[in-house]
């Protein structure tokens, strides 16, 4: 008798103890799923860091606003947003791009820790000023996308063909592929000729005077930003590049290039015929945005004349 009283007393001391866990079970599953996939924002500023550390200092500014439920953002200084949203409906993570934000969606912010979520995280900074891979004191590591873009130049440029269009999307890293693909040229043809690589904005010039001097370090190559040279005569700085033995690459707006061109062909017309000669590429970053019919012609008679390589984003 005393085992069965036992028993039964056992039994309902279980019940007691049982039935309020059994209560609390979903809200303490909820709890635990809640500190194993939340991530706060000084984690996600170290995993940044930890990805960027030669950008010590724009990570540290990093406005990270947690305002929106499951949404981690902050804003670059160039004004573009990120941001890292929660989507349970995913089955695994997704960047998506567009003129105003980058935002990466993961199924749970369990994604943002661990080893594989360096590599989703370097993915959704590409193009970024805080990416591992922007500063000229980091070798570059290229996505699979943009090896494919520089083997199919790579292919272009073996079968002869004169003209190349990379289309990307935006933030995807066309600027490192056209930088890389200027180097391939001017290692493997003559040396002692000039390049051009154009913007249409005087701040894009900037980053791509840097992408290029990045990738051309080390060869013998003299890079000539424009914007550094607005108080010179283009016809001088022309004259003193044909009389070099090494190559020269001017990084210059699309409307600057197009009105020195306009300029050598009124005032400095012998200039302009040696120009035409030694001309071995042009490089136009934005292509879409090319302008006018004026701009699109004074550099396609360049390339026309020359039979310079003519490269696209």
């Amino acid at each position: 008798m005393s085992s069965i009283i036992k028993r039964v007393f056992f039994i309902r001391v279980k019940k007691v103890f049982l039935s309020p866990l059994l209560f609390l079970f979903p809200t303490i599953v909820f709890a635990c799923s809640m500190v194993f996939q939340e991530i706060t924002p000084g984690e996600l500023k170290a995993r940044l860091f930890l990805i960027a550390e030669n950008k010590k200092e724009e990570i540290e500014s990093l406005d990270i606003d947690t305002s929106v439920p499951y949404t981690l953002s902050f804003s670059s200084k160039t004004g573009i947003r990120f941001q890292i949203t929660k989507d349970s409906s995913l089955a695994k993570p997704v960047i998506e791009l567009s003129s105003s934000a980058t935002v990466l969606k993961v199924p749970s912010y369990e994604w943002l820790y661990g080893d594989s979520s360096v590599y989703l995280l370097k993915r959704w900074l590409i193009g970024h000023e805080i990416h591992p891979y922007t500063s000229p004191s980091k070798s570059i590591q290229y996505t699979e996308a943009q090896n494919t873009a520089f083997a199919a130049f790579q292919k272009a440029l073996m079968e002869g063909v004169r003209s190349f269009l990379h289309i990307s999307p935006t933030s995807t890293g066309k600027t490192l592929v056209m930088a890389k693909a200027l180097k391939e040229k001017l290692q493997n043809h003559q040396a002692g000729k000039i390049s051009f690589v154009t913007a249409h904005q005087i701040r894009l010039v900037d980053q791509l005077f840097e992408a290029a001097q990045a990738e051309l370090k080390g060869m013998d190559v003299t890079v000539i930003n424009w914007n550094d040279r607005v108080n010179k005569d283009f016809y001088v700085e022309i004259e003193r590049s044909l009389r070099r033995t090494r190559s020269t690459v001017f990084v210059i707006t699309t409307q600057s290039l197009k009105n020195q061109l306009d300029f050598l062909q009124r005032e400095k017309s012998k200039d302009y015929t040696r120009l035409v000669k030694d001309t071995d590429g042009i490089y136009i970053d934005e292509a879409h945005h090319l302008g006018a019919y004026y701009t699109k012609s004074a550099l396609l008679q360049l390339q026309k004349g020359s039979g310079a390589f003519l490269y696209g984003t």
